[in-house]
């Protein structure tokens, strides 16, 4: 009977042994983790970079939808109210209400029910009032057809996060947009 070397096959449900490091694979390991982290940090300055683009125009398409400066440096301080939230979601509806009087047999286009109104027109950012438009607007959002994957909540607006903010605004102002045009 022939015996099986069973150091150089590897039994079942066991890993074959790893070669041994040499300097050359560690610096190759290394240098392969480094290319990662230059690639996730590209990545990163990408998404930063288009971010701010979108901020850059949604701070301009709000300063002519709504007549209001707002600027990239100020676009998340501006509305940590509330008010231009609920004040964009009003402005939307009236379009789309003025969309569904001239085209009254459109039934595939996915409009808001309502505008939003009851909020706090004069309150402080933080505060309860603040939070409670951000809530109306983001539950406004979601009825007029933003995903929840780009909803926001007022804390995430609160603390300064701008990516889901920016991605719901557009995607609201778009939609505001597209009614216009037709």
């Amino acid at each position: 009977m022939a015996m099986v070397n069973q150091a150089a096959s590897p039994g079942l449900g066991q890993r074959p042994p790893r070669p041994p490091k040499t300097p050359l694979s560690r610096r190759k390991s290394i240098s392969d983790k480094l290319d990662m982290e230059l690639a996730k940090e590209d990545v990163r300055r990408d998404d930063q970079e288009r971010l701010d683009e979108l901020i850059n125009n949604l701070s301009s398409w709000l300063t002519q939808l709504l007549g209001i400066p707002v600027t990239s440096d100020t676009f998340l301080s501006t509305l940590r109210d509330g008010v231009i939230l609920c004040t964009v979601a009003n402005n939307i509806n009236a379009a789309a209400v003025r969309f569904k009087t001239a085209n009254p047999h459109d039934v595939g286009t996915m409009l808001p029910a309502k505008g939003i109104n009851k909020y706090h027109k004069r309150c402080q950012p933080y505060s309860f009032h603040a939070r409670e438009n951000i809530t109306k607007f983001v539950r406004w959002a979601s009825e007029f057809g933003v995903g929840d994957a780009l909803l926001f909540n007022s804390d995430e607006l609160i603390t300064g996060n701008g990516k889901k903010v920016a991605l719901c605004l557009q995607l609201s102002l778009g939609k505001r947009s597209s009614l216009s045009q037709r």
